[in-house]
């Protein structure tokens, strides 16, 4: 753990000993609380996870969390309509959203929700679903910074990493710039691409996900659109 994010704990838990967690919720228990996720870190390399992958086992214990303090997990749908007037929400109501569509969403984050009997959106990146392969510029960004966070400052390995995430080269034009990296770090990818966890769901799952329960929206069709622009199409899917 950083500093910084041992300061930023320790913050936090100062705050909630003197009751401003408290007041907060009773500010604003009429108001909509939206928590975004990502992906699941199923792999077995003692990661930790951060903002884009959480750990399946801490994603459950914040929905446990969110049970046992009586927060009240509704579907966007359900905000959308309380916001406009037509319904009444319930106090404390929390929307769940999980951004991108990987494989982990559906191998861990969606049982985990119904487990608890929680909803949530699914914001779906089409590009990357309907083309079956691992997302390589993710890949090479975290083996760089699991095994490699020593070596990011050497020219030949950081050159090597910004051709390997550059998101206007293709996939093809990524593979040997990620091998090389994998030689350099001395590691065997093979696992990774074997478990998915760099890949996004099926088509297949994607509808499965939907006939579960969970809404489907649409994230962009291209990732490299979210970022140029920094926007997100808030359509649905048909």
């Amino acid at each position: 753990m950083t500093f910084l994010k041992a300061m930023k704990l320790a913050v936090l838990a100062l705050l909630k000993f003197c009751g401003v967690f408290y007041l907060a919720r009773r500010r604003y228990r009429r108001h909509i609380r939206i928590l975004c996720y990502h992906g699941a870190w199923a792999a077995k390399d003692g990661f930790r996870g951060d903002a884009m992958f959480i750990r399946p086992k801490t994603f459950e214990q914040r929905l446990r969390a969110l049970r046992t303090s009586h927060y009240n997990v509704i579907s966007l749908d359900d905000a959308v309509s309380g916001l406009a007037g037509r319904t009444q929400l319930p106090p404390d109501a929390v929307v769940i959203t999980i951004d991108d569509g990987w494989h982990s969403t559906f191998t861990d984050l969606l049982p985990a929700l119904r487990r608890q009997g929680m909803t949530a959106t699914i914001y779906c990146d089409t590009g990357n679903l309907v083309s079956g392969k691992p997302v390589l510029h993710v890949m090479a960004r975290y083996m760089a910074n699991i095994y490699g966070s020593a070596r990011n400052r050497e020219p030949q390995f950081a050159a090597l990493l910004a051709e390997a995430t550059d998101p206007n080269k293709s996939s093809d034009a990524k593979w040997p710039c990620l091998k090389e990296l994998a030689r350099i770090l001395n590691i065997d990818f093979t696992p990774y691409l074997d478990q998915r966890i760099f890949s996004y769901m099926t088509p297949a799952e994607l509808v499965s996900a939907q006939q579960d329960g969970f809404a489907i929206e649409l994230h962009t069709h291209a990732t490299a659109c979210i970022t140029s622009s920094r926007i997100k199409s808030r359509r649905r899917l048909s």
